[in-house]
């Protein structure tokens, strides 16, 4: 039978056998190389090689039967299957600091006069406009969807990142970055995604199988098993976390043997240097999940190791990312084994020039101190960029 990713349950075929019938029909997978979805993999497919269209990354997500496609790390289209068949969503938030707002999501396929009426409520009577996920049936859609509305989703997206555009139309007003809860005041702003970039361009960037890291996974977050595993396994100063990881990879050796499962942290911004452990935002909080998460559950190592065999198939299935046949096939079960495990700590931008201070030594040594709890259950690499 054809095999299913632990905890993202997106079936492949094992043989042409199996690409038959009314059920093979509305798997994710058909849709994926021959569906509603091919459309959507072959932009991402081109977006690799063709300067024209900046490189998206396709990533298998959730528990779900679902795809997400993502450009600096935020939601451009995200693929799923449901009762009704193939759907594809996007996020209409993303839309709040474009000028152009209501033309940008009527031509992919919003209602104008519902926009404008929405816009006009806003203006007269200050209701703020809430629009999370805007969905529409896949299989409807025109051939050259993709291809028509990408620039339209990039340039939405990058006016949300965009730090100059400080205006937010759906609240009509000025951008908030914070709340200052000693002055009881709103700080006016944009917040600085730069680590979200850098997320993106680690994961493009690394997809080595010779001497260097292939990523395979963004944003990676355990499933839980059941509630008291929820309540009592991950529980840190109140926050249920098991192992919220920026990145999941395989390091090779140079001759293309994969020799550590590695957890990816990337920290880009001064302010996420802090020794916080409440918010769970801090580097060290990020090292208690991460060191409880390797050393005291290796059976999950044994998951994310045939997620990872199943999202290298696929990914050579769908021809993305360079990955050859010999490649999804190499044996990674070793690598659930004590002391196979790494994490990788990643300093970028103003969190690069803070612990090249001698101040940022001194509490970056301080932070990690006692990592790992266990002798030889991972090795810690530090990367400079």
């Amino acid at each position: 039978m054809g095999r299913e990713l632990n905890n993202r349950a997106i079936w492949y075929p094992e043989s042409d056998a199996q690409k038959t019938g009314e059920e093979y029909k509305k798997s994710m997978y058909y849709h994926l190389t021959e569906g509603a979805f091919k459309q959507f993999v072959d932009l991402v497919k081109k977006s690799e090689s063709d300067d024209s269209i900046p490189e998206l990354m396709l990533c298998f997500r959730s528990n779900q039967d679902s795809v997400t496609i993502y450009y600096n790390n935020h939601i451009v289209w995200d693929l799923s299957i449901n009762k009704r068949g193939p759907k594809v969503s996007i996020s209409a938030n993303h839309a709040r600091y474009s000028d152009n707002w209501i033309g940008i999501l009527s031509s992919i396929g919003m209602d104008r006069n519902k926009l404008e009426e929405r816009e006009k409520k806003l203006k007269e009577e200050k209701k703020v406009i809430k629009i999370d996920k805007f969905s529409r049936s896949a299989d409807k859609l025109p051939e050259d969807y993709a291809k028509k509305t990408i620039h339209k989703l990039i340039g939405m997206i990058n006016d949300f990142f965009n730090v100059d555009k400080k205006w937010d139309f759906f609240e009509n007003r000025k951008a908030i970055k914070a709340y200052d809860r000693i002055h009881k005041i709103y700080i006016e702003g944009k917040r600085n995604l730069v680590e979200k970039k850098r997320q993106q361009e680690y994961y493009l960037n690394n997809r080595s199988f010779c001497g260097g890291y292939f990523v395979y996974d963004m944003e990676f977050q355990h499933e839980y098993g059941n509630d008291t595993e929820k309540k009592t396994d991950f529980r840190y100063m109140g926050i249920n976390k098991a192992n919220q990881t920026d990145c999941l990879a395989i390091r090779y050796d140079d001759k293309g043997k994969p020799i550590k499962l590695a957890f990816v942290e990337i920290k880009s911004i001064k302010d996420s240097m802090t020794d916080s452990e409440e918010d769970g935002s801090g580097l060290r909080a990020h090292m208690i999940n991460m060191d409880k998460y390797i050393t005291k559950h290796l059976d999950y190592m044994k998951l994310r190791l045939k997620e990872a065999q199943d999202i290298l198939t696929l990914y050579n299935k769908l021809g993305l990312r360079g990955v050859s046949k010999d490649m999804c096939e190499a044996d990674l079960s070793k690598l659930e084994l004590f002391g196979n495990q790494e994490i990788v700590l990643v300093y970028t931008d103003s969190a690069r020039e803070y612990i090249e201070t001698e101040n940022g030594k001194k509490w970056r040594d301080k932070t990690l101190a006692g990592f790992p709890t266990k002798e030889g259950a991972y090795n810690i690499v530090q990367i400079l960029r």
